[in-house]
């Protein structure tokens, strides 16, 4: 591992002194012959983000011909060709090219890095940023991305530049202070390098401590052999922690979003419990009410057989009693005669109500019989079906005890995770702090510099 290598620069249609421009930039990043003379055998590139440089070009000449600009005097024209309107961002890789192409692990080394920079990328400038592509050609992997301010209707890149907008911002307020030209522009300038450290040190917080890259170089600084290799060390040891930090950090969320998972299924087989044992309460209420129901009809029907009974046994007794005052009026005279029929059918009348009555009890014996026999089912049935209602309630709440256990458990294992991640926390804590000593001391050993270096 080696230190980070970020560079920035915009770029206009009309080709500059250095003999840069926005179409040689781009034939450049496809590796078109005439703009790639730099590389001994050069290889196509691999298309990271957005479209092929071709295609960018395109879009950007259509974007830049209806660009419009107004002038001082208030009128609107097209923009010049010395207008900057793309701006590019290289970062490169320490690891060397050959290796990535040999080393598996190397090679994914080299993708997370690429993974890491196209986040902070996005994270930086959003949609603004329109394409990557990496190159494997030359002697590190190094990424060229490519951004425009297609939101900007003059399609200014310079604004997007960090150094470029903190100079401007600079600049003005210096000169609304009353200071002249020199003096903003010194105050320019530092705000510039400003800008430009820190969107190095952004940089090297999102990607070059988890990639174990160094913020700077040996050179710049004058370190020994010795130091640096040591400080390259610290580096990687750093993102060793990171990367375990990280992976305890996913196992914690694994972990949490199971054990809500488990909560949730014990949730819903004890409410499912809950739902079983009362539709089985229902059903046992429904089926005693029917019970009851059925033994009322029973009851109904045997009353109505008895007073039926009852009626025909008195229309026995008036047709006897009609017969005897019959016979009265034509055997006025024998009133014995008429005393012992008037008997006969007293007698005849008792023993027709005491069989209506033995008739009667039997109907109402056999009723009883039957409605108990009914009822006795029915409550039977109930009782059983009561009986597994109660199975299943008692299932489910040893279902429910199982579960609250493995919960239990979870919940224990989510502990040790917490620790092992606060461990983590802690072992990164260290080496930050080892980091920020070395640094310093580092710091101190250093000459004082005129001008800090801006680019490799």
């Amino acid at each position: 591992m080696g230190y980070q290598f970020l560079h920035i620069q915009t770029y206009a249609r009309k080709t500059d002194k250095a003999g840069g421009s926005v179409s040689f930039v781009l034939a450049e990043a496809t590796r078109r012959p005439e703009a790639s003379q730099h590389v001994a055998a050069p290889l196509p590139p691999t298309i990271v983000y957005g479209p092929e440089p071709d295609h960018l070009l395109a879009d950007h000449d259509r974007l830049a011909a209806a660009a419009m600009t107004t002038t001082a005097a208030g009128k609107t024209r097209h923009i010049r060709q010395d207008q900057h309107t793309l701006l590019t961002v290289v970062a490169s890789h320490p690891t060397l090219s050959e290796a990535v192409r040999s080393d598996p692990t190397v090679a994914q080394e080299v993708a997370d890095w690429q993974a890491r920079t196209l986040a902070w990328l996005q994270a930086e400038w959003g949609d603004r940023l329109v394409s990557v592509v990496r190159h494997d050609d030359e002697k590190h992997p190094h990424l060229h991305a490519f951004l425009m301010a297609t939101d900007d209707p003059e399609l200014r890149a310079k604004p997007l530049h960090p150094g470029w907008a903190a100079k401007s911002a600079a600049v003005e307020a210096a000169k609304a202070t009353g200071q002249d030209g020199k003096a903003a522009n010194a105050a320019g300038d530092v705000a510039y390098k400003t800008a430009l450290r820190a969107m190095q040190d952004r940089y090297h917080e999102a990607v070059g401590v988890a990639c174990g890259l160094t913020r700077r170089g040996p050179g710049k600084r004058r370190l020994t052999r010795d130091q640096w290799q040591t400080e390259r060390a610290a580096a990687k040891d750093a993102a060793k922690v990171l990367h375990h930090a990280n992976r305890a950090r996913q196992t914690v969320r694994r972990a949490e979003a199971h054990v809500r998972g488990r909560l949730d299924a014990a949730t819903a087989a004890e409410a499912a419990a809950r739902v079983s044992a009362a539709e089985a309460e229902d059903h046992r209420h429904e089926l005693a009410a029917r019970a009851r129901q059925e033994a009322r009809s029973i009851l109904a029907v045997a009353r109505d057989r008895g007073q039926l009974i009852v009626t025909e046994a008195e229309a026995k007794a008036n047709r006897l009693r009609g017969l005897g005052r019959l016979l009265g009026g034509l055997w006025t005279g024998l009133r014995g005669v008429e005393a012992r029929l008037r008997q006969q059918a007293d007698q005849q009348v008792t023993a027709a109500r005491a069989e209506a009555a033995e008739a009667l009890e039997q109907a109402k014996t056999a009723a009883r019989a039957e409605i108990r026999a009914e009822v006795g089912a029915q409550l039977a049935d109930a009782t059983r079906t009561a009986r597994q209602a109660d199975r299943q309630a008692e299932q489910a709440r040893e279902r429910l005890q199982q579960v609250e256990a493995e919960a239990a458990s979870l919940r224990r294992e989510l502990v040790n995770e917490r620790h092992l991640r606060t461990d983590a926390e802690c072992q990164r804590e260290r080496f930050q702090r080892r980091w920020a000593e070395a640094d310093n001391c580092l710091t101190a050993l250093q000459p004082p510099q005129t001008a800090p270096a801006l680019r490799r």
